[in-house]
């Protein structure tokens, strides 16, 4: 099931991901971005997920697919996950040539915003960041 999170950015689109996931909720993410983005514009995808069915998940990718002119406004997905998701994001990177993937571990979430929106950590400080 997709849920749309509060985003930090207006061209970022953040959903909460879990159960199994469908081609409706390839749907709903698609209505989305024709609803809330200027049309070829580019955006990007923080993905919190949590118990989702991996066979599932692969299904969303797909159906995804099927719109390529979506596919070719993705910019950055962050992907914020207990698991390891690299699998989900070679996938992901396979489907769409020259978007940046990247995986977070669930206790994450700040620094998958800071990566999505272009901050980098200054010093060993973790919570010091620059633009």
């Amino acid at each position: 099931m997709l849920t749309f999170l509060p985003s930090k950015d207006p061209s970022t689109i953040a959903v909460e991901m879990y159960g199994k996931s469908t081609e409706e909720d390839a749907r709903k993410l698609d209505n989305f971005v024709k609803e809330n983005l200027l049309d070829g514009k580019e955006f990007n995808l923080l993905a919190v997920i949590e118990n989702v069915d991996g066979a599932s998940l692969k299904g969303l990718a797909e159906g995804i697919k099927f719109d390529t002119k979506r596919m070719n406004q993705f910019n950055k997905i962050a992907i914020v996950a207990d698991q390891s998701w690299s699998n989900m994001i070679a996938t992901l990177s396979n489907l769409v040539p020259g978007i940046e993937a990247k995986h977070f571990d669930s206790d994450q979430l700040d620094d998958a915003w800071n990566w999505i929106l272009g901050y980098k950590q200054h010093s060993d400080d973790p919570t010091n960041v620059i633009l």
